[in-house]
């Protein structure tokens, strides 16, 4: 116990020892200079960034809401076969569960099984009917560039 005290003013006395120096620091400093007014090229410059940031945004959740449909999970038990708009909020979908496959249709409200299918769809592999979203981009890209031409 004792050598705990000990430590402790031992610490306490190494702690204050640079005080005074600082103190001085202190003094001898510059005052602070006011910050610099908020100019016209300042503002544009945080509202343009401000849009990009939006604009980001809104353009990522359009490709989610475009593209958002692949299967990106592998070897699981329940698999989306097909699927269709029919509306801006209605969808077709042919589910895989286990061995038989099933005719859903969705809307905001609600999600009904229309008919089990006696003969089901073929399953396409990504090999052989999807293409890779690398392939996807690159498509776009270049039929956007083939339009700006």
């Amino acid at each position: 116990m004792k050598s705990a005290a000990s430590a402790i003013c031992v610490l306490a006395v190494a702690l204050q020892a640079p005080l005074p120096a600082w103190a001085e620091a202190v003094r001898s400093a510059q005052p602070l200079q006011p910050p610099e007014p908020v100019t016209a090229g300042t503002l544009l410059q945080v509202v343009f960034g401000l849009a990009v940031i939006l604009a980001l945004i809104v353009g990522g959740a359009m490709l989610l809401r475009r593209f958002g449909q692949w299967n990106l999970t592998q070897g699981g038990a329940l698999r989306i076969v097909a699927g269709l708009a029919i509306g801006p909020r209605e969808r077709v979908v042919v589910l895989q569960v286990g061995s038989q496959q099933l005719l859903v249709g969705i809307t905001p409200g609600s999600i009904a099984t229309l008919a089990e299918l006696k003969e089901p769809l073929p399953l396409t592999t990504a090999a052989e009917g999807q293409i890779s979203f690398r392939e996807r981009l690159q498509a776009m890209l270049q039929s956007g560039r083939e339009k700006s031409d």
